[in-house]
């Protein structure tokens, strides 16, 4: 989960959620935006077969975050912060749905994100739940627009970051 946020900085899941109106939601298969009400950010993503690009539109004065959670009902993803070259790194072991419940499925889902925006701070929560969260607190607290690309792969983070490079580069 990516999710963008202003003011307070929330990485609990169930805390950080916002309000939105289906009405203000404009879905197609290769384009999806909402205004998330909670943040005043209007929200865009489209993507394509292993990368995806985000536009998130900071709307008011104020601290801006992007949380990035992998979602690791089990607690062992792993995610990295790199300031510098404004990224987001990470792996998620996938665990079988149907047979064998609950086993390794024996491979893991992997991301590189790409931050667009200077970043002031960023951090690794692993209080708010079982799994570590990242989060970054972008350096302008004026409205804002900050572009966010993920490449995915099944393989190893390398390929997460070929996969990002050939189709959004």
């Amino acid at each position: 989960t990516i999710m963008p946020l202003s003011g307070k900085l929330l990485t609990n899941p169930k805390k950080r959620a916002s309000s939105f109106q289906h009405s203000e939601e404009k879905a197609t298969p290769s384009y999806y935006s909402v205004q998330l009400k909670d943040y005043n950010v209007f929200a865009e993503i489209t993507g394509l077969s292993h990368a995806g690009i985000m536009r998130f539109n900071f709307q008011s004065v104020g601290d801006h975050f992007i949380v990035v959670d992998p979602n690791s009902d089990k607690g062992l993803a792993t995610v990295f912060i790199d300031k510098n070259k404004k990224e987001i790194i990470g792996s998620n072991p996938v665990f079988r749905i149907y047979q064998g419940f609950g086993k390794p499925a024996g491979f893991s889902g992997n991301f590189v994100i790409q931050i667009s925006n200077e970043i002031a701070d960023c951090g690794i929560d692993t209080i708010s739940t079982n799994h570590k969260i990242a989060w970054l607190r972008l350096k302008s607290t004026e409205p804002c627009q900050v572009s966010v690309k993920v490449g995915m792969s099944f393989t190893d983070v390398e390929h997460a970051r070929m996969n990002l490079l050939k189709e959004i580069a």
